[in-house]
C-alpha cells in the first residue's frame, strides 16, 4: 500500500468551496476538490472528476500493439475514439487479477488533449476533500510506475488511505501512445453541444442526479442534531466545520410520503449532498452515491412527472447504458425553490451566533500534522510524508555478498533497488521472523530506503495545539540505542488517563548510524 511523502505537485484545480463566514468577510477559504475513487484489491485509487470521463464495462479483447509493456493492455475502439488502455493492476506490480470477475472496468481518463483508459476492478466512491487533506510525494522520478501516484488522501479520520492518481504522470509512461481526444470532442460538441457531468445518486428505487459543479461536498450521514427542529421532510440539521446544515430526507421532499423514522436510518450507509443556496448550504440525505454520469443537452429527453411531487425540479431523464434511466435534477430550480431556501435561511437566523463560536473551535484545530505508527521491540513514529509505501516483508530479498551487517538485503521494487535497513541489527536488538516483519519504504536526497520494522501500527492525526514537543534524551556518549536517533517525543493532551506519547524517528540518524557502523567494518575488513 502507498502511504505518503511531500512537496509534490499540487492538486488539480476543482474549486469546491463552501461558504462560510470568512469567504463572506473576506476571509481565505480553503478550495474543496471532487474525486472518484476506483479499487484494485483492498487498495483504493482516486483521480479528479474532471479528468475522469465516463466509465465503461471491460471490451472482449483489445487490440494489441507491438512490442509494448506488459501492463499496456492495447487500444480499445470507444464510438470511433482509439483509446490506449493501461492495466492499472499490473502496473503497480500487484497480484493478477481473479479471473472469476468478469465486471471490471475501464476509467476513461482525459488529460489536456489525451486521453487513455485505467482498468480498474470496479468503480468506488465519490467524494469531496480539502486541499489540506492531499499528503503530496517528493522528488518523484517522471516516466516510472511510482510517479503516476502524487500522494494521498486520509480519509474517515485517519483510518482509510486513499492514493491519488497522476493523469499526467501516467500518460508519460513509456510506449503509451498518447491518442489526442480534443477532435473528436470537438467534433461531439459541434453536433450535440458541450458536454456536461452530473452526478447520480440512489433516491429509494430511483437514481437521480445533479450538476457536479453545484456540488459543494459530499459526506458520510452519520448523526442528526436538533431533532427538535425536524419538519415532515426536514429530519434536523448536522455540523459542519461549524456550520449548521439542515438535512433535508430528499425520497420524502420528491415523493410526498411519510418521513423515514431515525430507527430506519439507523444502521445504513446514507449519504449526504451537500448544496448552497444562496448564501445558505443545505444537505440532501441520499441512499447511496452512483457514479459520474457524462451528457449532452440533447440527451436529456422530457418526461411527464408521474409519482413525484416536485416534478417541477426535474429537467428531464438520461438514458445511460442504452437501458438505465437517470433523472436529472434542475439545480437552478432546486437552488431557488421557495421551500428550500425557507428552511437554509431559518436555520441560518437560528444558528448564526452558535456557529460563529464552533467556527473558531474548528480553525484553532485545523492545521494537523499526520504521523503513523510502527513497533521496533517499542513503538515509534514517522511524519506520514517521510513515508512513501508500507509492505508485507517480501520473499524474495537479495543478500549481496559483504554487505554491511544492518542491511538485511536488497530489493527490486519497480525499477529501483532499495537496501533495507534491520534495525534489530543496527541496535543490537533480538531478531524477529521476517515472515512477520513490515517493509517501510522512505526517501532521503532522492535515494529510497526500505526499513524493516515488526508491525505498522496506526495513522494518527494531531491538531497543532494538541501537542508538546519535549526534546529526546540522549546520553553524552552515543551508547547505540535507538533512543539516540530519536528526533522529538510529542505528548498528546486531553483525557489526563488517555494521554499518549508519538516518539519520533530520527531518519536522517539512523541512515547516519547506517554509514557510521558499515565504514567500521570495512576498517576492520
Amino acid at each position: 500500500m502507498h502511504i505518503g511523502t511531500n512537496h509534490a505537485s499540487p492538486l488539480p484545480p476543482i474549486s469546491m468551496e463552501p461558504p462560510c463566514d470568512a469567504e463572506r468577510s473576506g476571509g481565505q477559504p480553503q478550495s474543496r476538490f471532487v474525486f472518484g475513487t476506483f479499487l484494485i484489491d483492498n487498495a483504493e485509487f482516486a483521480v479528479s472528476v474532471n479528468a475522469l470521463k465516463e466509465v465503461v464495462n471491460e471490451p472482449d479483447s483489445f487490440t494489441r500493439i507491438l512490442p509494448s509493456p506488459d501492463y499496456f493492455l492495447g487500444v480499445l475502439n470507444l464510438r470511433g475514439l482509439v483509446v490506449p488502455v493501461i492495466d492499472l493492476r499490473i502496473l503497480l506490480g500487484l497480484a493478477p487479477h481473479d479471473a472469476s470477475n468478469t465486471e471490471r472496468k475501464v476509467a476513461i481518463i482525459e488529460h489536456g488533449k489525451h486521453c487513455f483508459g485505467l482498468m480498474v476492478d470496479t468503480t468506488g466512491d465519490v467524494f469531496t476533500v480539502k486541499n489540506t487533506d492531499h499528503h503530496p510525494f517528493a522528488n518523484i522520478e517522471s516516466g516510472s510506475a511510482r510517479s503516476i501516484i502524487n500522494g494521498v488522501f486520509m480519509r474517515e479520520g485517519g483510518q482509510k488511505i486513499v492514493q491519488v492518481l497522476d493523469p499526467g504522470a501516467l500518460l508519460d509512461l513509456d510506449h503509451i501512445p498518447k491518442v489526442e481526444s480534443i477532435f473528436a470532442l470537438e467534433v461531439a460538441e459541434t453536433v450535440s453541444g458541450k458536454r456536461a457531468q452530473c452526478l447520480s445518486f440512489y433516491v429509494g428505487e430511483s437514481v437521480c442526479a445533479i450538476d457536479v459543479n453545484c456540488i459543494k461536498e459530499i459526506v458520510d450521514f452519520e448523526e442528526i442534531n436538533n431533532e427538535s427542529l425536524a419538519s415532515w421532510w426536514t429530519l434536523g440539521t448536522i455540523d459542519l466545520r461549524g456550520t449548521t446544515v439542515p438535512v433535508i430526507d430528499l425520497q420524502t421532499f420528491l415523493s410526498g410520503r411519510d418521513k423515514r423514522t431515525a430507527e430506519e436510518l439507523g444502521g445504513q450507509r446514507f449519504k449526504l449532498i451537500v448544496l448552497q443556496v444562496g448564501n445558505e448550504l443545505l444537505s440532501f440525505l441520499v441512499d447511496g452515491i452512483k457514479t459520474i454520469v457524462p451528457y449532452y443537452e440533447q440527451d436529456v429527453a422530457p418526461f411527464p412527472p408521474v409519482g413525484l411531487r416536485r416534478g417541477d425540479l426535474f429537467k428531464g431523464c438520461i438514458t445511460t447504458d442504452g437501458t438505465a434511466m437517470v433523472l436529472l435534477m434542475d439545480y437552478e430550480k432546486v437552488l431557488a425553490d421557495a421551500e428550500l431556501v425557507n428552511v437554509t435561511v431559518s436555520c441560518r437566523e437560528l444558528f448564526r451566533e452558535s456557529d460563529a463560536t464552533t467556527r473558531a473551535d474548528h480553525e484553532r484545530n485545523a492545521k494537523k500534522k499526520t504521523y503513523i505508527t510502527f513497533s521496533i521491540q517499542s513503538e515509534f513514529a514517522l511524519d506520514i510524508r517521510n513515508v512513501n509505501e508500507v509492505l508485507n516483508f517480501p520473499e524474495d530479498v537479495t543478500r549481496p555478498p559483504y554487505a554491511p551487517h544492518c542491511i538485511e538485503g536488497m530489493l527490486s521494487l519497480r525499477g529501483d533497488l532499495i537496501p533495507i535497513i534491520n534495525p534489530r541489527r543496527l541496535y543490537n536488538l533480538d531478531p524477529i521472523d521476517a515472515g512477520s516483519a513490515k517493509l517501510v519504504i522512505f526517501s532521503s536526497n532522492e535515494a529510497k530506503y526500505g526499513m524493516m520494522v515488526d508491525n505498522v501500527g496506526a495513522i494518527v492525526n494531531v491538531a497543532y495545539t494538541d501537542p508538546k514537543s519535549i526534546p529526546p534524551f540522549r546520553d553524552q556518549v552515543d551508547n547505540g540505542q535507538i533512543n539516540n536517533d530519536v528526533k522529538e517525543i510529542l505528548v498528546i493532551s486531553g483525557d489526563p488517563t488517555q494521554q499518549r506519547s508519538l516518539v519520533i524517528l530520527d531518519l536522517e540518524a539512523v541512515l547516519a548510524r547506517c554509514a557510521r557502523l558499515s565504514a567500521l567494518e570495512q576498517e576492520v575488513a
